[in-house]
């Protein structure tokens, strides 16, 4: 399966404060995601502001609000702000204070990048829903690993163990259950993992998703604590929108 691209996390800021959010664009880039800022001085027309930011916030779901002295006077920034705010049940947001040290910004950043990153665990079997999951949630602009590439220097287990570490560290990993997954050594290899780091790391990022009817969470794992979603290839449309929306407002250590 082809790896969807990193998610898109709109920058709000004022054009005066371009110093302090390259830290965060680049912070954000070197974490595998694709920061959007706009510069509105490129723009001549001020009719075309509010449209092109509404669309653009709406096509987004994860945001970092920029604040400073400049960004409170910025009709636009606030603008933007509002949009966002208003539209809080399908956006993720976290509001940083550009004033404040690097350092100090950097939590919430992690935050954002936690809630934004899904690590795929799936049987070979079960390729083609995985290859419909992968892009919906790419398309809602969550960074989405699916296969382990090979690296010259590690073997496939530790390649696997390594994607799985940097979802349990930094987001979800979603198991995606069925007869086939429950039987593939490699698949209860990786929902080992799976539950070990998220034990290691104290989160409860590791969602269960039961794919085949009939099949049901396996005792002893933990993985019944952690509340299965339940979606089989005949809901993928009507279920998937809520999984989206779920993993926004699950709440995260």
């Amino acid at each position: 399966m082809r790896k969807p691209p990193g998610n898109w996390i709109f920058v709000s800021h004022s054009n005066d404060d371009v110093d302090a959010v390259r830290k965060i664009r680049d912070y954000l880039e070197q974490q595998g995601h694709s920061p959007i800022l706009f510069f509105m001085l490129c723009l001549s027309n001020d009719d075309q502001l509010p449209s092109l930011i509404e669309r653009e916030i709406n096509a987004r779901s994860f945001f970092v609000l920029c604040d400073s002295d400049s960004a409170r006077k910025s009709v636009w920034v606030q603008q933007e702000i509002e949009m966002v705010k208003r539209a809080h049940a399908h956006k993720v947001y976290e509001e940083i204070n550009l004033e404040s040290d690097f350092s100090k910004q950097l939590p919430q950043l992690k935050a954002l990048i936690k809630r934004a990153t899904v690590y795929l665990s799936y049987s070979n079997k079960d390729r083609m829903i995985a290859s419909v999951i992968a892009p919906a949630l790419a398309a809602a602009d969550f960074k989405v690993i699916v296969d382990a590439e090979p690296v010259f220097t590690l073997s496939i287990a530790q390649v696997m163990e390594r994607s799985i570490d940097e979802a349990a560290r930094d987001g979800f990993v979603l198991v995606l259950l069925s007869r086939d997954h429950l039987a593939s050594y490699y698949a209860q290899k990786e929902l080992a993992i799976a539950i070990e780091k998220a034990a290691k790391y104290g989160r409860s990022n590791v969602v269960p998703i039961i794919i085949e009817d009939g099949v049901q969470v396996p005792p002893g794992l933990g993985l019944e604590r952690l509340h299965p979603f339940r979606m089989l290839p005949i809901e993928l449309n009507e279920r998937l929108p809520e999984l989206i929306r779920q993993l926004k407002m699950r709440e995260m250590a």
